[in-house]
């Protein structure tokens, strides 16, 4: 059976391949372009990973220029995601076949071609495919390296999250769930005071308590900006007075070189791939 999905008027079925989507959505190195591209070939797949689209489709389908669509289109060639099969029709260019060759279980294509797209339609040749393996080599470092980073993010935001449930604890019933539903909202106006220098524990935290221990209070709290002058004339009178150390060098176990030679790689590999690289040499040479 043919997984589909029904359409918001309810009568016309659209085709989703939901096993290739699910695959493409797996994947989490991809910066948001060539994510976006490899997620619409992975819905309009067939089950040998293969479908067809003009690049002026594809980029009709993303809202972007057909030069984003070649730059996302060589971002995933270049990690063997995809392989792109060029067709003639009446000795003229037609649509392109996009074969999803790093998807697995998909079924392999036979030998005398697609079914659909013709005999020159094929499972890639030894060299070709050797070649690809040597790309999802990258695409296995990426995914690893992009893992670690997202824990370090989730592990940042739970930081984050207990620094604002602290000082929501610090207003207590000052604050009503109005209060505390608009302060939620406005987050980051709380790290932009701790951005400026203050301290959570000597001046942000003792300030709020004040606050509600006090009886003046305002209709509706909209941000944490309500407490920027108090908070900065607390500062004044009570600063923080850190003891000059010794001078101190981190040692290289104490930074994560690894972590962020694998990040400007990466970055470095996105450019070179897409040719931003050789552009902002160009500007620059030009100048």
């Amino acid at each position: 059976m043919i997984p589909y999905a029904v359409t918001s008027a309810g009568r016309r079925r659209s085709y989703i391949k939901l096993s290739s989507f699910r695959w493409a959505e797996g994947i989490t190195c991809l910066p948001a372009g060539p994510k976006s591209l490899l997620l619409l070939l992975a819905r309009r797949s067939d089950n040998y990973g293969c479908c067809d689209y003009t690049q002026e489709k594809l980029a009709e389908q993303l809202g972007c220029s057909k030069r984003s669509i070649s730059n996302y289109i060589r971002v995933l060639r270049h990690f063997g995601l995809v392989r792109t099969i060029g067709r003639l029709k009446d000795f003229k260019r037609t649509s392109s076949v996009y074969h999803l060759v790093a998807w697995w279980p998909r079924e392999l294509l036979p030998i005398t071609g697609h079914p659909k797209y013709g005999r020159f339609v094929k499972e890639p040749s030894e060299d070709a495919q050797r070649q690809i393996q040597a790309a999802q080599k990258l695409l296995y470092e990426a995914e690893k390296f992009a893992s670690q980073y997202k824990y370090s993010e989730v592990t940042e935001k739970g930081k984050d999250e207990e620094i604002l449930e602290a000082c929501l604890a610090a207003l207590g019933n000052w604050a009503n769930d109005a209060d505390r539903e608009m302060l939620r909202g406005a987050w980051n106006t709380l790290f932009e005071l701790l951005e400026e220098g203050y301290s959570l524990q000597a001046h942000v935290l003792p300030v709020l308590r004040k606050k509600a221990a006090s009886r003046h209070k305002p209709k509706q709290l909209r941000s944490w900006h309500y407490f920027a002058e108090t908070i900065a004339r607390y500062a004044a009178r009570h600063p923080v007075h850190i003891e000059e150390a010794p001078e101190q060098r981190f040692t290289p176990a104490a930074v994560n070189t690894e972590d962020e030679q694998a990040r400007k790689d990466l970055n470095q590999l996105y450019e070179e791939i897409t040719g931003k690289g050789s552009a902002k040499a160009d500007r620059g040479g030009s100048s």
